[in-house]
């Protein structure tokens, strides 16, 4: 069934944060949250239909529902993540950071990009908690992982990280690829 967006058109908030928005969605239908205009310092935490935390941007509408209720909880609190590639060739490395799983079709959505120093140290701050795959490549060959589906097809056997929020993480990289 076709996604519907919520707040297809401008919901403003009003002073508590609060927003009502008219829309149908047949039942049964879809609907895809898209949260824009965050100031820099915030990022959507979690959603919450009717009360329920939901693991998606998507969700599918309760038409038994009395009401539908959508909850977007907002965060300041993000995490740092350094570490160290230790096993590597040499030359400068550059490390991913995916967030995973990801929704990306040929190419990951939401990368992020640290170049390590000589020693292959590297750090990401601030960083969204959540769960990540982290890939070192070399630097000279970053430009290949732009094709589809490379970084796509590396990401399931590269270095799981988890980031917390309010604190620093480490990690450590074991292969180049």
């Amino acid at each position: 069934s076709p996604l519907r967006r919520l707040a297809q058109d401008s919901a403003k908030a009003d002073g508590a944060g609060s927003f009502a928005q008219q829309l149908y969605v047949p039942p049964g239908g879809r609907v895809a949250v898209k949260v824009e205009g965050l100031p820099a310092n915030l990022y959507v935490g979690a959603l919450r239909y009717n009360s329920t935390l939901i693991h998606s941007d998507e969700f599918v509408l309760n038409e038994f529902a009395m009401s539908q209720g959508l909850d977007i909880i907002c965060s300041d609190q993000f995490g740092v993540l350094s570490g160290e590639v230790v096993s590597r060739d040499s030359g400068p490395v550059s490390i991913l950071l995916v967030p995973w799983p990801n929704d990306g079709a040929s190419y990951p959505s939401d990368v992020l990009e640290a170049h390590g120093d000589p020693d292959g140290k590297f750090s990401f701050s601030p960083v969204r908690p959540g769960h990540y795959k982290a890939v070192a490549v070399r630097s000279g060959e970053r430009a290949k992982f732009e094709a589809p589906f490379r970084l796509i097809s590396a990401l399931p056997n590269a270095t799981d990280v988890d980031v917390a929020a309010g604190s620093g993480n480490s990690v450590k990289i074991e292969k180049v690829e």
